[in-house]
């Protein structure tokens, strides 16, 4: 929603035009009423302002299909170490910033074999092709909502759920 707000200072009157949420001939004297309806126009503007951002997150968040591609993107980019810091649900396990460097080491070394990345992209992208399963676990790691997406994959000729766990951060994540 965009407003033309054209501000005139005019004997200690303001007037605003073509703007929803105006104040039209509002005295800026300390007249209480006046201040009252000032005061309720500009909480109703927050609030309006607030409602918009609500909206917008909503319409951004991201979905655990959308969660599985761009989990495939890091995997494909090598980019573990944003892999481990933002999709790893269990992040809060590790005592300290060497504990994820650790993790990050571990996950560059396994999937710098190109065989072993070539097969973990593969089987994730099996898992891309289905549609998720929704499922609410009863106790979540305290970085999850408790929103599970299973995917069914094929490891080989083999058909295993895959599972992304919604984290509080809005995206999916998965275990090791």
């Amino acid at each position: 929603m965009k407003a033309k707000s054209v501000w005139k200072e005019n004997a200690n009157k303001i007037h605003i035009l073509d703007d929803p949420l105006s104040l039209h001939n509002v005295s800026l004297d300390s007249n209480k009423k006046n201040g009252e309806i000032l005061m309720k126009k500009c909480i109703a503007a927050i609030l309006v302002l607030m409602v918009s951002f609500q909206v917008q997150a909503k319409e951004k968040a991201e979905t655990a299909e959308d969660g599985l591609k761009n989990i495939i993107a890091l995997y494909k980019a090598k980019d573990f170490s944003t892999l481990i810091k933002t999709r790893y649900t269990e992040i809060h396990k590790t005592k300290s910033k060497e504990d994820i460097d650790k993790l990050v080491a571990m996950f560059t070394k396994r999937f710098g074999n190109e065989a072993k990345l070539n097969q973990i992209i593969g089987f994730l992208e099996s898992a891309a092709k289905a549609k998720a399963k929704l499922i609410k676990e009863e106790k979540p790691q305290k970085t999850e909502t408790g929103n599970v997406a299973v995917f069914k994959a094929k490891l080989g000729e083999k058909e295993i759920d895959y599972k992304l766990y919604k984290m509080k951060t809005g995206l999916w994540g998965f275990h090791l």
